[in-house]
């Protein structure tokens, strides 16, 4: 088999807390490729809260160095079909997704929530 080379860099891409990113856009009608992509979340408090994450293709979820998702498959709901009880410390955390393209379309949800899907106050997101 081969394996294309291809260059790799860090953008920002602005997005809201509750993001849907549509990446055919930014990097490109690609197919068979993947990206990775990272926030810091900080919380006021301790809390238990609720990842709702996913993509046409397949998606990886890293929440402070624990893989919590890996899926290669689509999850038949817009890129919204997995949902991942977490704790949130105090203080800030590190996000980092990757999601791939196999083929057609390319776009990854990612939204942390509290249990019964609406927004935490007190959460904060920025780059990294």
């Amino acid at each position: 088999s081969q394996t294309a080379q291809l260059d790799s860099t860090w953008s920002i891409i602005p997005t809201r807390p509750v993001a849907s990113v549509i990446l055919s856009p930014v990097l490109g009608h690609r197919e068979k490729v993947g990206a990775y992509f990272r926030a810091k979340v900080t919380s006021s408090q301790a809390v238990d809260a609720v990842v709702r994450a996913g993509s046409e293709d397949g998606i990886v979820v890293w929440l402070n160095g624990a893989q919590i998702l890996h899926s290669d498959t689509d999850d038949g709901n817009g890129g919204k079909g997995h949902i991942i009880p977490v704790s949130l410390p105090e203080g800030t955390s590190d996000i980092l997704v990757k999601t791939h393209n196999s083929d057609g379309s390319w776009i990854f949800k990612f939204q942390i929530t509290d249990q019964s899907g609406d927004s935490i106050e007190g959460l904060r997101y920025s780059s990294p």
